[in-house]
């Protein structure tokens, strides 16, 4: 058994090289993402191996997917799991800055991203993980501006980040111009405070759908309501 592979339903996931391994962060993102219509060109920025690209390629038939990444040995092992994966033919990834992005790049209807979102003093000792899990020179507010550069005129922006960022990411919303269209905040368990919000961001304005999802009952059985999400996906959630 390879303790550094996660295998879903469709796909496998190598994550020993990644310094962020397979979380429900990720999962929730790719699994919840809207992707209604089929999106010519999505970009998965800060793709560490590949996981969210490859859950929307599944959950979409023509789209083109780039994963971009800034670490070297991440890139490559998303690089091994999308060749090993069903979709390798409508799945790209680049490593690079997402700030700073060659010329000429198609551009995203839609961008999604689960961003480094820990601002807090304390780092991971590891420099890779600290890349990962702190905003540094690229976080949310970072990726709101990126997205409002790059996005086509249909284009959206969805993200995973923590419950209690929301007046930080409409105010960065607002200076982009992109709206919220859709929040969703999650609870790890029935009653307790949400703990991560998934937003969606457009060019264009609109009302807002807000909603929540807990990830547990009260029981700490899995909700209903997240196995229907993630059943795609998990091979062990009944």
């Amino acid at each position: 058994m390879n303790l550094y592979e996660f295998r879903f339903k469709q796909f496998s996931i190598s994550h020993c090289n990644a310094a962020m391994k397979v979380g429900t962060d990720g999962v929730l993102l790719g699994a919840w993402t809207p992707v209604s219509g089929t999106e010519k060109m999505i970009w998965d920025i800060g793709c560490g191996s590949g996981l969210i690209g490859l859950m929307l390629a599944q959950r979409t038939i023509q789209s083109r997917i780039l994963g971009i990444e800034i670490e070297p040995q991440a890139a490559e092992e998303a690089m091994g799991n999308v060749e090993q994966s069903p979709w390798s033919d409508r799945i790209a990834i680049l490593e690079a800055d997402a700030t700073d992005l060659p010329a000429g790049l198609p551009k995203p209807d839609l961008i999604v991203s689960n961003p480094p979102f820990f601002t807090e003093s304390m780092q991971a000792p590891d420099e890779n993980r600290r890349l990962a899990r702190h905003e540094g020179a690229f976080g949310v507010e970072a990726l709101i501006r990126v997205a409002a550069t790059c996005l086509s005129d249909e284009g959206r922006l969805c993200f995973i980040a923590p419950a209690d960022r929301g007046d930080e990411i409409l105010f960065a919303a607002s200076l982009a111009r992109l709206y919220p269209r859709r929040r969703i905040d999650v609870i790890s368990r029935e009653g307790k405070k949400a703990v991560r919000t998934l937003w969606e961001l457009s060019r264009k304005d609109g009302m807002c759908v807000e909603d929540m999802l807990a990830i547990r009952n009260a029981d700490n059985t899995y909700s209903s309501e997240y196995k229907e999400l993630t059943n795609e996906f998990y091979t062990h959630l009944k």
